[in-house]
């Protein structure tokens, strides 16, 4: 399960960070998800220029699509 590997690779010393589908759907979580990343990192967070942040609602919207709409495969 989910989180026995997450005990193990703690065990390991290794960081887990649990993410959910709301938290990459969603821009304001996912940037506070970035915040947390960037701190367990130890780097600092840096703000998005209007570039990326356009450049990762394309993707957002891409990847976030209603799959049962597409065509089959």
């Amino acid at each position: 399960s989910d989180a026995d590997r997450s005990a193990a690779l703690d065990l390991m010393g290794v960081d887990v960070v649990n993410v959910t589908h709301g938290q990459l759907a969603d821009p304001r979580r996912f940037e506070a998800l970035s915040q947390l990343v960037a701190q367990k990192l130890g780097v600092p967070h840096r703000e998005k220029t209007a570039g990326q942040r356009a450049a990762a609602e394309r993707l957002r919207a891409e990847v976030f699509v209603d799959w049962a709409t597409l065509p089959n495969v």
